[in-house]
């Protein structure tokens, strides 16, 4: 018969533990990376380059896995991204785990934005490989997000947080005796702007002026008889010595509309209101062609023109968004001396530009030769003379900074 009573447990040999308690040490992913959303309407600016690594060994992710801590110089080259959102707004990012990684490890990361207020993190966890990551902007300033687990940071980006500005381009064809009147889409053109300016968060606005007729102006007739002179900039041999930069006597179209045609028009638009800026079509009639794209003569402060035509109305617009980059003070990447863009990108002109894939955000590119005003570390860039103008859209860190001077 069983024994009815219950009787106690023997006990436990031995002293009880002593000493902390360690945390539970979870199962990790190894390496976290970052590019823009698939989604394109999702994005402002993805910069892979500003802290491009020098070499895949350099790269935070280069072992397969993150053993150390994020840098305190958000400048690192060591492969991060950077991304623009404006104040108040949400931009997506897709983050992607390394292969190895397990996944039901993933889910164990946090994320973690330093300093705080900068941005907020809106994705609070992730358990795919890949998946799609968002942040929204508080306040003005550089902050990191970090990817970390059992103290580990195994991945990272920095964020540029802007508040939105909002500018308005004037825009219209001149028509003199010389010049022709050109078509062309409101519409599109604002819409392609918006697409390369909201790396910088800018949106933009145009005004279409329609024709500006100066064929009956006192100041122009004069000038439109004497052909040679007047037509220097507009050469039906498309040489580029047309464009000679040293003044009118010497053919310079900076010089001939800068001091001639602009003037005539200020006088009578009226003067820019401010946020304002004015960025012109000054195409020639047949048989006359012009030897290049556009030109402001004077950068970092406009107006700008443009010279041509283009037959695809993606390059024509890429074109009037460059002449708008020199309005607000951006440069060729050959240009030395300047902070729009590090150095190590600038320093890459005139060397063989190696074969880029394409990504969620930028276009791919072939191997290309040796250029002098082609960065090979960034041959895309808008400022730069990629052959395929309409693929060059991509805007770095300092030239987002510069533009919105």
């Amino acid at each position: 018969m069983a024994d009815p009573i219950q009787r106690p447990q023997a006990r436990p040999v031995g002293d009880a533990p002593s000493g902390a308690v360690s945390a539970e040490v979870k199962c990790c992913a190894e390496v976290a990376t970052f590019e823009g959303s698939p989604a394109a309407s999702k994005v402002y600016g993805l910069d892979p380059k500003t802290c491009l690594a020098p070499s895949d060994a350099d790269t935070y992710w280069a072992s397969g896995s993150v053993s150390g801590s994020v840098p305190s110089d958000r400048m690192t080259r060591d492969g991060a991204r950077w991304a623009s959102v404006g104040v108040g707004m949400e931009t997506e990012l897709e983050i992607s785990f390394d292969d190895a990684s397990a996944a039901g490890c993933i889910a164990n990361s946090t994320f973690h934005m330093e300093p705080a207020h900068i941005a907020s993190i809106e994705t609070a966890t992730v358990s795919s490989k890949r998946a799609i990551f968002r942040i929204k902007g508080q306040t003005e300033g550089d902050a990191t997000l970090v990817v970390r687990c059992n103290g580990v940071d195994t991945g990272w980006f920095h964020v540029a947080c802007l508040t939105q500005q909002l500018v308005t381009i004037e825009t219209g064809s001149v028509i003199t005796r010389r010049t022709k009147s050109v078509s062309y889409d409101v519409a599109a053109m604002k819409a392609y702007f918006d697409k390369v300016y909201r790396q910088a968060i800018i949106k933009i606005d145009i005004v279409d002026l329609g024709d500006i007729d100066l064929r009956g102006h006192p100041g122009i007739a004069t000038l439109d008889v004497a052909e040679s002179f007047y037509y220097d900039p507009l050469d039906p041999s498309g040489g580029m010595s047309i464009f000679n930069p040293e003044g009118r006597a010497a053919g310079g179209a900076a010089g001939h509309f800068g001091e001639v045609v602009l003037p005539i028009i200020d006088a009578m638009m009226g003067p820019l209101k401010k946020n304002r800026q004015r960025l012109l079509r000054y195409v020639p009639a047949a048989p006359y062609v012009s030897a290049r794209n556009g030109v402001v003569p004077r950068i970092g402060e406009g107006p700008g023109v443009v010279f041509k035509e283009y037959p695809d109305a993606d390059t024509g617009h890429n074109v009037l968004c460059h002449e708008y980059g020199h309005i607000k003070g951006l440069v060729h990447p050959e240009v030395s001396g300047t902070d729009q863009l590090p150095q190590h990108l600038t320093d890459s002109c005139n060397q063989p530009v190696p074969a880029y894939a394409g990504t969620n955000t930028e276009m791919a590119s072939p191997a290309s030769p040796a250029d002098p005003i082609v960065m090979a570390l960034d041959p895309l860039n808008l400022m730069g003379y990629w052959p395929v103008i309409a693929d060059q859209t991509p805007l770095r860190r300092d030239q987002w900074m510069k533009l919105r001077e």
